[in-house]
């Protein structure tokens, strides 16, 4: 696999062939995909993975336990 820069446009090589051509995105941490890249998946709406999704949650209660319960999974497995 190569991945290099060509005339403002990134080219991606496998075996010396050209497997995909990229325009130039000047934007950190985005993720660019080929027109119809996923075409044809059935899950996810033909993306590689569902879009992320944020909630908030009412409530941030932590659940308190004595220091008892963590000392007998310290316990498990050893001789």
């Amino acid at each position: 696999m190569v991945v290099r820069d060509k005339n403002g446009k990134i080219e991606i090589l496998y075996d010396g062939k050209v497997i995909a051509v990229h325009e130039k995105h000047y934007r950190s941490r985005s993720t660019v995909f080929l027109k119809d890249q996923y075409k044809g998946l059935k899950e996810a709406e033909g993306m590689f993975y569902p879009r992320p999704r944020a909630i908030k949650l009412s409530s941030l209660e932590v659940e308190k336990r004595p220091l008892g319960v963590y000392e007998s999974l310290l316990e498990v497995g050893t001789v």
